[in-house]
């Protein structure tokens, strides 16, 4: 198949990156659902993430880019295509003043303990926000009081040609849990964060403590999930009011609406897309019925289902 020649040339001259064929999504999403990737490539170099680009381009194949795999849902049939997912190389953080210059793969939780240990103050909202810097700048993760948009200064950016440019925050927009990152074709490799203030590493330390104890009592964290499923309708809750409509503790398979909040979705041990698609479309209807309100995903639909 044009594919496997292609890729397994590739992978032949990648001498940091890892290439992998059908690989299982499953294993790289936090729901630990999704069938087989045709290729799965972890990037650990910029010049070889330029390599790949162009390899998928020779191939033909789609392109998809994954980070953590915190927020998406693959489907059964998994994913026709090159998934690239940015590794160790792109997880750097230089501290200056109040500035921060950081790589796309670093986590979220570690990004929160380097400025911690600097005594920098002001991203402790994110405390227990799972997944990596990239994903958080796509969705602009946060809340809708204060998200990560509101730091950036700029965005470092390579697009599927393997052209670099660094993006100034005034030619991005930043919106609830959405930008317009999310319609550029190509990868965040990193960003410029600023407007940071200075704390002793002990008071940051705290912050981040209480935080994360704050979302740990809200939100289900004992099974795999994709995070929040819906976006939440302009001056409410999703969870509100699937928890209204009676779907806490409903089951599809080895899925399930949390208890604790309903605007989670649980993997029990052997759920399937299948499973988890049936219930977001239970969760819609229902509460369409009930209030007539139409729930938008949040978490983000990759491959065949």
């Amino acid at each position: 198949m044009k594919k496997q020649f292609v890729f397994k040339d590739i992978g032949k001259i990648l001498k940091k990156s890892r290439v992998l064929f059908n690989e299982p999504m499953s294993k790289h999403t936090s729901f630990r659902i999704g069938g087989p990737a045709d290729v799965f490539i972890i990037a650990e170099d910029i010049n070889e993430l330029r390599r790949i680009f162009s390899a998928a381009k020779r191939s033909g194949l789609p392109l998809y880019i994954a980070g953590s795999g915190t927020n998406i849902l693959v489907g059964d049939k998994g994913i026709r295509g090159v998934v690239v997912k940015a590794g160790k190389a792109l997880d750097q953080v230089k501290i200056r003043g109040s500035t921060v210059e950081v790589g796309a793969s670093i986590s979220v939780s570690g990004l929160l303990s380097a400025l911690a240990g600097r005594g920098l103050s002001g991203l402790e909202f994110m405390a227990g926000i799972p997944g990596t810097l990239g994903g958080a700048l796509i969705g602009n993760a946060g809340s809708p009081r204060m998200a990560i948009g509101k730091t950036v200064r700029s965005v470092d950016f390579m697009d599927y040609s393997g052209r670099t440019r660094r993006i100034p925050a005034g030619r991005l927009v930043f919106s609830y849990r959405d930008s317009s990152l999310k319609k550029m074709k190509g990868i965040v490799t990193g960003a410029v964060l600023g407007g940071l203030k200075k704390a002793s590493p002990y008071a940051v330390k705290k912050s981040i403590s209480a935080a994360w104890a704050k979302r740990k009592k809200i939100h289900p964290m004992d099974k795999p999930s994709a995070g929040c499923i819906f976006k939440n309708p302009n001056g409410c809750s999703a969870g509100l009011l699937i928890d209204l409509a009676g779907l806490k503790g409903e089951k599809a398979g080895g899925a399930v609406v949390s208890k604790k909040h309903a605007n989670f979705i649980l993997n029990r041990g052997k759920a399937s897309a299948a499973d988890v698609m049936s219930l977001i479309e239970k969760m819609q209807k229902r509460v369409y019925e009930h209030f007539g309100v139409k729930l938008e995903l949040e978490v983000q639909l990759l491959g065949e289902f």
